[in-house]
């Protein structure tokens, strides 16, 4: 069974990704921090991340560049999710490493079609 981490700290929004990944049979572990997130995903290496970037102490950017930057972790898709306007963050999305972004509020069936991206 695939694993996703979800980095999320608005529980309504962890737990709705969390419910939606459930019904492709898809394990789910949330976080709020990032950097619990970080120590995570060197605990189980999840098979995909979804990366909110507006967290407390440490936001998805910098999360997203130190994962891109470990040898260990680099190769996991890191999807990042934001309620910010996509032409404000698409570069710095890219720069930091980003695989793909969803922007809230998140159509179910492109959350899925995502997931399904790189789960292939």
């Amino acid at each position: 069974m695939p694993t996703a981490l979800v980095v999320e700290d608005q529980k309504e929004t962890a737990n709705l990704i969390k419910s939606i990944l459930a019904t492709r049979n898809i394990d789910v572990i949330l976080v709020e921090r990032a950097t619990d997130g970080i120590d995570s995903m060197r605990d189980t290496l999840p098979d995909i991340v979804f990366m909110d970037l507006l967290l407390p102490e440490m936001d998805g950017f910098t999360a997203i560049e130190i994962i891109k930057t470990d040898d260990a972790l680099k190769n996991v898709p890191v999807i990042a999710i934001t309620a910010a306007s996509i032409t404000d963050t698409y570069d710095r999305l890219r720069e930091a490493g980003a695989d793909a972004f969803i922007a809230k509020p998140f159509k179910i069936p492109e959350l899925l079609a995502t997931v399904a991206s790189f789960l292939k």
